[in-house]
């Protein structure tokens, strides 16, 4: 059986096209060597396939959220000293805001899933299981062994109580399925790279 996955070699201007969507759209290198392959070569072309997702990652309520997970690591790494929760009498369950945390695998996973989709279309990515920002703290906690401090501040204005992806089209159409599915999952796979690289990835 033919491997639909293998990335065969790139020409010298492909490469070019390769680096310069990488380091523009701050994807990884192999999703935008896959990118070249399809015949996406121009940072307008990229930038028109990451459309949803670009939107979505410069949402201030979905990038704020998702920057507090890493926020809660960072606490126990030592680089910040506690986090701000904004909010705690919203109606949920216990109070603070849920939304629908989906790890970068998953996310990087769907995508080029996507680009071997018979057609164009629109997908809602996510696990379709909703953690609240306490929920998030409590599992920090559980996989660092650390406090983590928490401060509850007032609500931020037009911040929803829930937002959860329905990911059933991607699902069905890309057969595409999450390999992190609950808070522990994620946040342990998040601990792990930042014991290793409490710095991020350093330029040599």
């Amino acid at each position: 059986m033919t491997n639909r996955w293998i990335i065969n070699s790139l020409n010298e201007d492909q490469k070019k096209q390769q680096d310069e969507i990488a380091k523009q759209l701050s994807i990884n290198p192999i999703l935008a060597k896959l990118l070249v392959q399809r015949g996406i070569t121009t940072f307008d072309e990229a930038k028109q396939f990451f459309r949803p997702s670009l939107n979505a990652l410069h949402d201030p309520f979905l990038m704020t959220d998702m920057q507090k997970a890493v926020d809660r690591l960072n606490l126990a790494i030592g680089k910040n000293e506690k986090i701000m929760v904004y909010g705690d009498d919203y109606d949920t369950p216990d109070g603070s805001c849920i939304r629908d945390y989906i790890h970068v695998t998953d996310l990087a996973q769907a995508h080029m899933k996507a680009l071997y989709a018979p057609s164009s279309g629109h997908y809602n990515l996510g696990t379709g299981n909703g953690l609240s920002v306490f929920e998030i703290i409590e599992a920090a906690r559980r996989v660092t062994g650390h406090a983590i401090p928490m401060e509850i501040a007032p609500r931020r204005p037009g911040d929803p109580p829930r937002l959860i992806a329905d990911s059933r089209r991607a699902r069905a159409e890309l057969n595409w399925q999450p390999e992190f599915e609950n808070a522990d999952a994620i946040i342990s796979s998040v601990w792990q790279w930042m014991q290793k690289y409490p710095d991020g990835y350093q330029d040599k």
